[in-house]
């Protein structure tokens, strides 16, 4: 037996480190869990909504209603995500050209610019209403299984 201080200084310098080990390691879960519940309210958007577009949370209410699967809701989910970017696209656009309007930008000189833009609209609306069609028939095809 070794009755030196050294081993004695040693041996409380590694109850210090054990503990400080297990109070690292505690933090690092709170702090990971933590951090994960944050990541789950983010996505879920202002207002604590899965989606910010009425025609979107509808889609998505009544597909969480129908007999989907967990896998299928999460793609279904995906899907509702990229549906609500081209809604707000289309109404970003809608918006850009009434602004136009307002401050009279559209001169005889750029009367061209507002027949395609107008063109660009329309055809991206039409986009929008088919993608939106699809998804509710598939949504309601499932929900009428029940």
């Amino acid at each position: 037996m070794d009755n030196s201080i050294e081993s004695v200084v040693n041996l409380n310098a590694s109850k210090d480190f054990s503990s400080s080990k297990q109070a690292l390691k505690e933090k690092h879960h709170n702090l990971k869990t933590n951090y994960e519940r944050l990541g789950k309210i983010a996505a879920l958007g202002p207002g604590g909504k899965e989606f910010e577009e009425p025609r979107v949370t509808e889609l998505w209410k009544l597909a969480q209603k129908a007999d989907f699967d967990k896998t299928e809701l999460e793609s279904l989910k995906e899907e509702l995500k990229h549906y609500e970017h081209r809604v707000k696209k289309l109404l970003h656009l809608q918006a850009q050209v009434e602004l136009a309007e307002a401050s009279n930008k559209w001169t005889e000189d750029r009367a061209e610019d507002k027949k395609r833009m107008e063109q660009k609209i329309k055809e991206y609306g039409h986009k929008v209403n088919k993608v939106h069609g699809e998804l509710e028939g598939r949504i309601l095809q499932r929900h009428l299984e029940l």
